[in-house]
């Protein structure tokens, strides 16, 4: 069964070029899609950028997931940004088990490089 989690947030940037200060409103997501799922095993697609609140709600259906004894893969090809808090979550998911798929270069080398 697939389904999804988008979740969203508007937040305020201020831009200061010299001339005047613009407020724009930027939308930051995550969306989370379960690929497939069977009674053992679950494949979770992250898309987007995961960060500040986002990481929360991440890891919080994963742990759904794990705490039902299934085995989680985490498909990150559609994360575009991963910051500080959300690299530390990733390793504790992987800590409890979990594996990841088509994890991007750059997150894969901040996870194997930078100290934990």
């Amino acid at each position: 069964m697939a389904g999804f989690i988008l979740a969203r947030r508007l937040l305020n940037a201020r831009h200061y070029d010299g001339y005047e200060k613009n407020t724009q409103k930027e939308l930051r997501m995550v969306r989370i899609t379960l690929l497939a799922e069977t009674e053992e095993a679950t494949t979770m697609k992250i898309e987007g950028r995961i960060v500040s609140d986002w990481i929360h709600v991440v890891e919080s259906e994963c742990q759904k997931l794990l705490a039902q004894g299934k085995t989680l893969s985490l498909d990150l090809s559609g994360v575009n940004f991963v910051g500080a808090e959300g690299v530390l979550m990733i390793r504790r998911l992987i800590d409890q088990g979990c594996a990841l798929a088509n994890c991007p270069l750059f997150i894969h080398h901040v996870l194997c490089t930078h100290t934990k």
